[in-house]
C-alpha cells in the first residue's frame, strides 16, 4: 500500500491535531490485516505523511471493501498500535452489503449541555458550527442570551425555566454535533429524530434549512407557552399494560421506548392520581421534566395554532434521508409538524 501526500483541499475546520480515524478495508480479513500492518509500519518509520493527511486519503481516496478495520487515535504511535490490533479504540468486522448508517437524534430529555461545553472551543468544526447556528437563532429571537451565557454551568437552571433557550440550544447542539461527526468521517445514510430531535434531523437531512429548523422550534415554544399544563411519566411497562392499569381518561401512552418501557402523557390535574395508581401497583416510574403533555391529544389546540407557522416553512424535495416519525405520515408537508406535536411518534 502506498500512502503519499495530497493537495490540501480539505474544508476549513479539519483539525490536524486529532484525534483521527484511520479506516482500511479489503476483500477478506487476511488481506485487511496485512494492509493495516503495512500502513502501521509506514507510520512507525517516521517518514510517512502527517497522520491528518493519511486519514484524509483513507477517507476520500478509496472505495470501502467488505472487511474493515478502523482505529481512533491522536499520535502516530497510538494509531500504529491500533492498526496492529492492540489499540484501545479499534474495531474490525464484515460490512453487511446494503446496510446503512442511521443517525438518531435524541429529544429534550437528553442533557446535551455537558457535551457542548466539552467540545466548544476544543473541536474547531463543532465550535464554528455552533457559533453560526447560535447567531442565526439570536437573529430570529434576539432575547436569547449570548452563547457563552447559554453554555455556562448555571444555564441548566435557566434552560429548565426557559423553553426557548432549552429547545433552541438543544437543536443547535445536535446540528453542530452532526457536522463534527461528518468531519470525523462518519457517513450518514439516514437520519431520525425523537420528538424535539426531529427538527434537527430534518435540517441535517437537508429537508428544511437550519434557519427554518430553529424558526420552527422557536415558533413551537411560543405556542406551547399558552398550552395547558400537563406531565409525562416514564413507566417500566409496555403500552398495553399501561392501558389496562391507567384509565384512558387519566392518561394515554404517548411514546413506546422499547420492550417494557413507555411514556404516558396526562393533564396536570391527573398527575397525583396516576402516580398513586403506579405506586400502588409497584410499577417503577419517573415524572419527566417537561410540564407539558407532548405527543397527546391534550395538545390538539396548540397543534392547530402551530400549523400555520409550520406549514409556511418550505420543504426541499427529493431527500429520502429523513425517517419521519409522525404516525401515518411518510414525508414532511402540510400538517406534518402539528401532527408530530399532538400525536404519538411511530
Amino acid at each position: 500500500m502506498v500512502v503519499r501526500g495530497h493537495q490540501d483541499v480539505r474544508p476549513v475546520g479539519v483539525c490536524p491535531d486529532g484525534p483521527h480515524v484511520l479506516r482500511v478495508s479489503a476483500a477478506d480479513p487476511d488481506s485487511c490485516l496485512a494492509t493495516a500492518g503495512t500502513l502501521a509500519a509506514v507510520i512507525r518509520s517516521g517518514e510517512s505523511p502527517a497522520v491528518a493527511d493519511i486519514a484524509h486519503t483513507l477517507r476520500q481516496g478509496r472505495d470501502d471493501r467488505a472487511y474493515r478495520l478502523a482505529t481512533v487515535g491522536t499520535s502516530p504511535g497510538e494509531l500504529a498500535a491500533g492498526l496492529e490490533g492492540v489499540g484501545e479504540h479499534t474495531v474490525e468486522g464484515w460490512h453487511k452489503p446494503g446496510s446503512e448508517t442511521l443517525l438518531m437524534m435524541p429529544g429534550q430529555g437528553s442533557d446535551l449541555l455537558p457535551t457542548a461545553r466539552a467540545l466548544y472551543g476544543w473541536e474547531t468544526v463543532f465550535t464554528s458550527a455552533l457559533d453560526r447556528l447560535w447567531t442565526s437563532a439570536r437573529t430570529i429571537a434576539p432575547s436569547l442570551p449570548d452563547l457563552s451565557t447559554a453554555l455556562a454551568p448555571t444555564a441548566a437552571d435557566d434552560a429548565a425555566a426557559d423553553l426557548a433557550l432549552a429547545h433552541c440550544l438543544h437543536t443547535a447542539v445536535l446540528l453542530a454535533l452532526t457536522e463534527q461527526l461528518t468531519a470525523r468521517g462518519l457517513r450518514v445514510d439516514r437520519l431520525v429524530g425523537y420528538s424535539l430531535g426531529e427538527y434537527a434531523a430534518a435540517a441535517a437531512a437537508d429537508v428544511i434549512s437550519e434557519e427554518d429548523a430553529l424558526r420552527l422550534v422557536l415558533g413551537r415554544v411560543g405556542i406551547l407557552r399558552d398550552a395547558p399544563a400537563g406531565a409525562m411519566i416514564a413507566v417500566r411497562l409496555p403500552s398495553d399494560a399501561v392501558a389496562k392499569l391507567v384509565p384512558e381518561d387519566l392518561a394515554t401512552c404517548a411514546v413506546t421506548l422499547g420492550t417494557g418501557r413507555s411514556v404516558m402523557s396526562l393533564a396536570a390535574a391527573a398527575l397525583e392520581r396516576v402516580t398513586s395508581l403506579l405506586a400502588d401497583a409497584g410499577v417503577p416510574h419517573r415524572v419527566l421534566e417537561p410540564a407539558l403533555p407532548y405527543h397527546s391529544s391534550l395538545l390538539a389546540g396548540a397543534a392547530s395554532a402551530f400549523a400555520p407557522i409550520a406549514d409556511a416553512v418550505p420543504v426541499r424535495p427529493g431527500s429520502a434521508r429523513l425517517v419521519t416519525t409522525a404516525a401515518g405520515r411518510d414525508s414532511l408537508g402540510a400538517g406534518y409538524w402539528s401532527a408530530h406535536l399532538a400525536g404519538p411518534p411511530t
